[in-house]
């Protein structure tokens, strides 16, 4: 099952929001609405964020290819509608790299969660 929200395998509808995955497509699993580890973090006022290398590059070019090695299921945020493209918590939660900016500049958050995209 893919995400319903770009970066995704599946590309958008024709003529379609081209930030959503095609939702005609049976592989794409419909947004999801119970509570994720971030939605109880923030419910506790504990700031955290999901860094994701290659995000951005993996919205920018559809086909990534092997380098970065950018796998679209492993963006566990990207299935949920509370992460949905549009949303404060999309902005504020879900970063494309930078964990190693933010820890090298002290800013880093309570919690960081991150995936490794490699090289």
């Amino acid at each position: 099952m893919f995400p319903p929200y770009q970066p995704s395998n599946i590309r958008p509808a024709p003529g379609g929001d081209p930030r959503f995955a095609d939702s005609s497509n049976a592989l794409v699993l419909p947004p999801q609405t119970y509570a994720t580890i971030g939605d109880r973090l923030s419910a506790k006022g504990v700031d955290w964020a999901w860094y994701s290398g290659a995000w951005q590059y993996a919205l920018d070019n559809r086909d990534t290819g092997a380098v970065p090695d950018f796998q679209y299921h492993h963006q566990p945020f990207n299935y949920f509608k509370n992460y949905a493209p549009g949303t404060e918590a999309r902005v504020q939660h879900l970063r494309d790299a930078g964990l190693g900016d933010d820890a090298s500049t002290n800013r880093l958050i309570a919690v960081s969660m991150r995936v490794i995209c490699r090289p």
